[in-house]
């Protein structure tokens, strides 16, 4: 029975290890298949592979640190290919199983802020002119710390 499911568009991070899609062609028999063959969707142009903004969560080995990424492709930042936030996520933060959530003008990443407790947009959207809504999201609480 499931409690808790996030959908993502692939596990980039499996067991320590860079695990990014990849088509069918250039000699990969186990890739993912192209709607009827089309030429957009092949490894040279796939979505993987092109900077853009990014939202990705990682688990640490010991199951006790979930951590959420975001990276943005606006105020001067490119972005980053699927692979460049692996990397990341496998040496910075010692993830051992991350899932790519979406990109995008749909990164967007809200912290409450601990002074006003009002809730804040803590990057900037790849849709700097026109802010959108977001169908799909991940909303983490915790209670604080007691002392």
């Amino acid at each position: 029975m499931l409690w808790n499911v996030v959908s993502g568009s692939a596990q980039i991070v499996t067991d320590g290890v860079k695990t990014i899609p990849v088509y069918k062609d250039d000699g990969h028999p186990h890739g993912l298949l192209t709607p009827g063959g089309a030429v957009e969707y092949d490894n040279t142009k796939s979505w993987y592979n092109i900077l853009t903004a990014r939202t990705a969560i990682g688990i640490t080995r010991d199951n006790k640190t979930l951590v959420i990424f975001t990276v943005d492709h606006a105020m001067g930042s490119l972005g980053m290919t699927g692979g460049e936030v692996a990397d990341i996520l496998i040496r910075d933060y010692s993830i051992v199983n991350a899932l790519n959530l979406d990109g995008g003008g749909s990164t967007s990443l809200a912290m409450e802020n601990p002074s006003t407790h009002a809730a804040e947009l803590v990057n900037v959207s790849d849709d700097i002119l026109q802010s959108r809504y977001v169908g799909s999201n991940l909303a983490v609480f915790a209670n604080p710390i007691q002392k």
